[in-house]
């Protein structure tokens, strides 16, 4: 194909030409559209050797793939019109999605993670809730960890972490204080946020609820619950056995717990105002060889320290779960934890932003997964802002596939994964009830245009 000029045919087509290099020239991008700087190309056309490639969108070929893309016919068309007859009237190019390297997400990851994965435990109490989400015992273990309860088990985690790298600065989580490094976070599940290649680029903690305590040695535990204008001290004993349940406090505000707590041992206490349970809207303080978890922080908070001596923060970023890379179907939805249940769940792929205004990120993940369906699944809630976030991210997405904004009744489950658990729907039954085809037909015309040009190219050799 020598005969056919390739620089040429470009500029006949009117691609704009903004550098020269070496033997290579470089134009603007009809595929991609190409950075937003006019100046900027990324399209390298080699004279030579006629052939051309996007290092933006990854659009490559020959100078006879190069006339008939832009033509919108086979390579075989391309060649008698390139033979007998040229027509450079463009054709209305499909828009090629840009490329995105890792990096260029701002995903930063940490050794340190990875190892934490090797060396934390999962309680048995965090084992059965990710269980009772619908994770198998195996998958549960392999990708999840808990905060440990005691100061002594912490210490000896950062001991075998700064036994390995020597220092823990700079990385979210871990701070100094009188000296001595020590792990941030309440009990709870440590949740990985994952990048598209599967590392490790931060943590989430699913906090215990409310009024669980973890007992780790003996001695007297003191608990102060505070709600409204009331209060109730109590007092018990972490000892080698398991006492009996009791009752302390007010007519108006009660406490339920046990009076013995073997070593060891989780425990829930009640807190009971007017006759209603209202544990999980109650303050506690907490004295003595226990931890609590409390309410003031929410159930999700991040493994930062923020703004302490030798600390980190950590950048929102969302989690990506790829279950099934082959499916070109991406599901966004809100929540790390969230993400990961329905995309194991369903074997299929998530994305998890972690609020419902964190999801500027969404965008450049998407163009790196270049998928041919996007399905938005934010919670069913009455929010209005919810609703708004939620369109305002189809509208940004809109030309990165087909977007479809999903939606199920709300008694069904709140959250996407709720949803799936409750009705026990594969993703087949899934796409039926929401009235999506596995394949769209604009997608199928795609393939059966890139096989004609495949195809004509090969015919064409022969």
């Amino acid at each position: 194909m020598e005969e056919f000029d390739i620089i040429e045919i470009a500029r006949d087509f009117g691609l704009v030409q903004v550098k020269e290099r070496g033997r290579e020239k470089i134009f603007r991008c009809p595929f991609c559209g190409d950075s937003k700087r006019k100046t900027h190309g990324h399209l390298h056309i080699n004279a030579e050797r006629n052939v051309f490639k996007c290092h933006r969108c990854g659009e490559e070929g020959n100078v006879l793939q190069l006339y008939a893309y832009l033509r919108g016919i086979s390579t075989k068309e391309a060649y008698k019109e390139l033979k007998h007859g040229r027509d450079y009237k463009p054709y209305k190019i499909p828009r090629r999605i840009p490329l995105v390297d890792e990096e260029k997400l701002e995903y930063k990851t940490y050794p340190v993670y990875e190892e934490m994965m090797k060396i934390l435990p999962l309680y048995d109490r965090h084992l059965k809730a990710l269980v009772a989400r619908g994770f198998t015992e195996d998958y549960a273990k392999a990708n999840f960890r808990s905060i440990p309860d005691s100061p002594q088990e912490r210490q000896e985690i950062i001991r075998k972490l700064l036994h390995k790298f020597g220092t823990l600065k700079n990385t979210p989580g871990y701070f100094t204080k009188a000296g001595r490094w020590e792990m941030m976070g309440a009990p709870g599940i440590l949740v990985p946020v994952k990048t598209p290649a599967g590392k490790i680029a931060g943590f989430q903690i699913r906090r215990d609820n409310p009024g669980i305590i973890t007992v780790y040695g003996e001695g007297e535990i003191k608990v102060r619950v505070e709600y409204e204008d009331e209060n109730v001290e109590i007092a018990f004993t972490a000892c080698q056995e398991n006492g009996k349940a009791v009752v302390a406090g007010k007519k108006s505000l009660k406490v339920i717990y046990p009076n013995k707590v073997r070593v060891g041992t989780t425990i829930r206490i009640r807190v009971i105002h007017e006759g209603e349970e209202i544990t999980d809207d109650a303050e506690y303080s907490i004295y003595g060889p226990a931890v609590m978890n409390t309410n003031r922080s929410g159930k999700y908070i991040w493994f930062s320290s923020a703004g302490l001596p030798n600390g980190a923060g950590i950048t929102s970023m969302p989690t990506v779960v790829l279950k099934n890379p082959a499916n070109k179907r991406v599901w966004v939805t809100e929540g790390i934890l969230k993400a990961e249940t329905a995309a194991n769940l369903i074997n299929s792929n998530f994305i998890g932003v972690p609020g419902i205004t964190n999801w500027k990120h969404t965008t450049e993940i998407l163009q790196k997964l270049r998928p041919e369906q996007i399905l938005v699944a934010f919670d069913q809630e009455d929010n209005p802002r919810t609703r708004e976030q939620e369109e305002l991210l189809c509208q940004e997405i809109a030309e990165l596939g087909k977007v479809y904004k999903v939606a199920w009744d709300k008694e069904k489950g709140k959250g996407i994964d709720d949803f799936i658990r409750a009705e026990k729907m594969t993703e087949e039954e899934l796409l039926d009830f929401f009235g999506i085809k596995p394949e769209e037909a604009g997608v199928a015309k795609k393939v059966l245009i890139r096989l004609s040009q495949i195809f004509g190219q090969i015919a064409e050799n022969l």
